[in-house]
């Protein structure tokens, strides 16, 4: 075959072209690979690095159940919605968001230790005495591991009730979380048992409502428990 120079075309001519476009494609195809797996470490090393960062998470379900052990001759104690036991009160409808770092999924002390919570939720109960006199809480707020939790407090004075802090805890709450899914994000939180004491201000209104020497701040009164679904 003669070429427009006025050369002639060989086998070996041939040859030499389909090698040249083959390098090429192999070339374009190397670039194009390197290209995905650089895009792929990237995508992998930024979930790593957020996946270092806690996430705050929404609760979709909560229930829990605190045991009420204080007690006052001359008082009786109802409960807004029955527990477990006779002086219990069920917690219920709970709403809110717990924090964790799922990064340390792997290791259930460290995952602990970065969990923490805060909500709200139903439940309550109604002291009355012989006199008629009566205080009621309900409608709860809490933090854990830290803080304790409030309440709207209805007495005779405050009918329609102010939120005073009631419960603190008497040391840090044990939370036990546990990871069903990283993606997307799915967690449960066991609140195992929170001894809880009673503030200043909810022994203030004690005091006020049943009489002064009712029961003495930081008096321990009972302890709570919940579990916790995201």
């Amino acid at each position: 075959m003669k070429t427009t120079d006025g050369g002639t075309v060989t086998g070996l001519d041939r040859l030499h072209e389909k090698a040249g476009n083959v390098m090429h494609t192999s070339r374009t195809t190397l670039a194009l690979t390197g290209t995905a797996v650089l895009v792929a470490t990237a995508a992998v090393t930024g979930w790593a690095a957020h996946a270092r960062v806690p996430v705050t998470l929404n609760v979709t379900q909560s229930n829990g159940n605190c045991n009420v052990s204080w007690t006052k001759p001359g008082l009786t104690f109802t409960p807004a919605t029955p527990g477990t036991g006779t002086s219990s009160y069920a917690l219920t409808n709970g709403t809110g968001t717990v924090t964790i770092d799922l990064a340390q999924a792997t290791d259930p002390v460290a995952l602990a230790k970065s969990v923490s919570m805060g909500g709200s939720f139903s439940g309550g109960f109604t002291l009355t005495d012989a006199a008629g006199r009566s205080l009621q809480i309900s409608d709860g707020q809490a933090t854990a591991p830290t803080g304790g939790a409030s309440y709207v407090v209805r007495t005779p004075s405050r009918p329609a009730g102010v939120r005073i802090p009631v419960y603190v805890y008497e040391s840090p709450t044990m939370l036990v979380p546990q990871v069903s899914s990283l993606l997307p994000p799915k967690v449960s939180v066991a609140v195992t048992e929170a001894k809880v004491d009673v503030t200043p201000e909810f022994a203030q209104a004690l005091n006020t409502t049943f009489g002064a020497g009712t029961v003495s701040s930081g008096a321990p009164f009972g302890s709570c428990t919940a579990n916790v679904v995201t």
